[in-house]
This record gives structure tokens, C-alpha cells and sequence, in this order.
């Protein structure tokens, strides 16, 4: 129970991460413009079981993986778990985080600007050793040109329109891990749907991905010139934090930095452990009924 109420609050926290319940609350949004910020990120793949269980996985025939794959991604700081089939990828860092976000624009009955386009220009999230590579935008070479990451963002009061707004992304990425010929990337028509509410460009907030949603991963092999389905994306984080004062170039650097707390727990909030994931779930409710609750609070002020 009491990981229960921890779990609910911290979700609740995360997807309101701002008070709509006064009108001074409202910001409105600014011009278009580009931020940069600095991100952590994190995903784990459900590895399909005819993967899971296969030889060139596990290891277990003579081939040009040595080991196997899951040895491969095991020493390149991916955690297994055998029982979910999941694998769970380091902790990754990347300085200059590119977002896009347009001039704002009024749709519905709303009275001010409550509707911005925004997409990822690029971002470059890894490992220090660069053995983890994640990739979108301009960043991501392979993927094809259709392939943006797009997303919006609406006020959470229309009629006021600005901020608090909800933020969400269709996210096309390309993995590369170090090892493993060629790369993983989610096919065109299975974006990585991630989401928050924020209160600022650029936010300071973890983007949850639903995990419901089911995003597919597939990986090109360069041996054969074909693309395999192994599995789907079930958790991923994708948390950012305006860029410090002080420049860091490394993971090690930035962990010595007093905001590296907030962003690494907004990282944790949004990619839980297995045990976690139903709580998590159960939890979406929850973000929906306090921002209805809230909206009908600023309605009678």
C-alpha cells in the first residue's frame, strides 16, 4: 500500500507538474525558437520470445557474435531480466538536446494562443564511453525522411491559453550499440509516444512513455540487408533540464551538478522497475482526474 501511494503521488507529481488551480498561474507561450537543454534518457525493449530464446541470443551455437546478443548488450551496461524478457539500457546523457517549438496559435473556442507545434531537431543521448548510442532528428542518419519527431503541445485552459500545457511527441529513434552491426530503430507507423505537462519552454520534467502503447523495434542487419522485428519498446524516459551554467561534456561531469538530482529523479519517475510497471499503469487514471479537477477549480475562480 504504501508503495502504492508512492508510486500514485509521484505520478500525479510528474504529469501536473505545475498548480492550474489560480489564473496567475498562467504564462503565456513565447515566440517560436529553438531550445537547447540537456537530457537524460532511458528505454527497455520486451525481447519477442522467438529472439529470447533463439541460439544467436543466448549463445549457444558457433557464430560471429562470440557469445551471443545478450552477452553483447550486457557488456555494454544493458540488465536483463529473464523472467519479463526485457532489456534495460544505461543510463544515457547528451548536452544539446535541440527542440523546436513554432509560433503559437489559437485553435477551438479558446481566446488566446493555446496550441503549439513542436518537433526534436536533434538530440544524441549516451553512454560516456559512447557504447550506447540514442539518436533523433537530424542526429538519427539511417532513419528515413519521414520519419520526424513531431510533436504538440496545448494549454491545459484553452480560454487562457499558455501554460500549464500538455506536451507530447511522436518519436522516431535509431540505436546504436556498440558491437552489434548495424542499428535498432522504430519503424515509420510505430512512433515512441511520450508525454508531460509543462509549464515552460524548455521544461524541466521527465517525458513518460505509455507503456500500452506498443512501439516496435527492429534491427537492421547489415549482414543480411534486412530489418527483424524483436521486440517493442515498454518503458522509456526522456527527462530534460535547461542547460547549466556550468558546461558539462559527461554523464560523470553532470552528476556533480545540484539540478542532476531533479533530472535523474524525473528519469527514475519515468522508467520504474518491472515490479513497478502495473502501479505505473494504474496511476494514468489518476493524472487525468486531477487535471479535470483542476480545470473545473480554475473554471470557478
Amino acid at each position: 500500500m504504501n508503495l502504492l501511494k508512492k508510486m500514485s503521488s509521484a505520478i500525479i507529481t510528474l504529469g501536473m507538474a505545475t498548480s492550474i488551480s489560480a489564473q496567475a498561474d498562467y504564462l503565456p507561450f513565447p515566440a517560436a525558437g529553438t531550445d537547447t537543454t540537456y537530457s537524460l534518457g532511458q528505454f527497455s525493449i520486451k525481447v519477442n520470445n522467438s529472439v529470447a530464446t533463439s541460439s544467436d541470443f543466448l549463445g549457444t551455437s558457433a557464430n560471429h557474435y562470440n557469445d551471443g546478443l545478450l552477452a553483447l548488450f550486457q557488456s555494454d551496461g544493458f540488465t536483463w531480466n529473464p523472467g519479463a524478457d526485457t532489456l534495460k539500457s544505461p543510463v544515457l546523457f547528451d548536452n544539446n538536446t535541440q527542440i523546436y517549438h513554432g509560433t503559437p496559435y489559437t485553435i477551438g473556442s479558446g481566446s488566446h494562443p493555446n496550441t503549439v507545434d513542436t518537433q526534436i531537431v536533434q538530440f544524441d543521448m549516451h553512454t560516456d564511453n559512447q557504447n550506447v548510442q540514442l539518436l533523433a532528428g537530424s542526429s538519427a542518419v539511417n532513419l528515413p525522411g519521414d520519419t520526424y519527431s513531431n510533436g504538440i503541445v496545448k494549454s491545459v485552459n484553452k480560454t487562457l491559453g499558455g501554460f500549464p500545457a500538455n506536451s507530447s511527441f511522436n518519436v522516431y529513434v535509431e540505436a546504436k550499440i556498440a558491437g552489434l552491426p548495424g542499428y535498432l530503430y522504430n519503424p515509420a507507423g510505430s512512433p515512441l509516444k511520450i508525454f508531460s505537462t509543462i509549464s515552460a519552454f524548455p521544461p524541466t520534467v521527465a517525458y513518460l512513455h505509455n507503456p500500452s502503447s506498443v512501439t516496435a523495434v527492429d534491427w537492421y542487419n547489415p549482414y543480411t540487408g534486412n530489418s527483424l522485428t524483436v521486440g517493442n519498446i515498454v518503458l522509456a524516459g526522456h527527462s530534460v533540464e535547461p542547460v547549466p551554467a556550468v558546461p558539462y561534456t559527461t554523464l560523470a561531469a553532470f552528476k556533480a551538478d545540484p539540478s542532476y538530482g531533479t533530472v535523474a529523479s524525473n528519469l527514475a519517475s519515468a522508467t520504474p522497475e518491472p515490479e513497478q510497471w502495473a502501479l505505473l499503469i494504474a496511476g494514468f487514471p489518476l493524472i487525468g482526474w486531477a487535471a479535470r479537477r483542476k480545470q473545473t477549480l480554475v473554471a470557478t475562480v
